[in-house]
């Protein structure tokens, strides 16, 4: 059974994508490589708050869909953690990159702050 790739009218969104690269402390110092623009993905914003006795916190603001078929990028990327994502002027740091698969890798799904 082969799982379908998500369809890009349901992609409506650009970002810019910085990737974080951590520095070795000696020659080479952890910063962000050039913005990649990554196309037909989807924002979706959200507000999940956890609450506890002692606390109350909010899980992610948005989570950032990249289909492995039909999103695409001006350059070649890896999503990694401490990276920044930026749409709508709105600039979020990855908490979680989330590889999903079925079968073979389907999409991933990025949860941002």
């Amino acid at each position: 059974m082969i799982i379908k790739p998500i369809p890009k009218h349901l992609l409506p969104h650009t970002v810019e994508y910085e990737e974080y690269q951590e520095g070795d402390g000696i020659t080479k110092e952890s910063g962000f490589l050039p913005a990649v623009t990554l196309s037909f993905v989807r924002v979706q914003y959200q507000s999940i708050i956890k609450k506890t006795n002692n606390s109350e916190d909010e899980l992610f603001d948005a989570i950032l869909f990249y289909d492995v078929v039909n999103s695409s990028s001006s350059s070649d990327f890896t999503f990694t953690k401490k990276s920044k994502i930026t749409h709508n002027g709105k600039t979020m740091a990855i908490e979680k990159v989330n590889p999903v698969e079925a079968f073979k890798l389907h999409h991933y799904e990025i949860g941002m702050k």
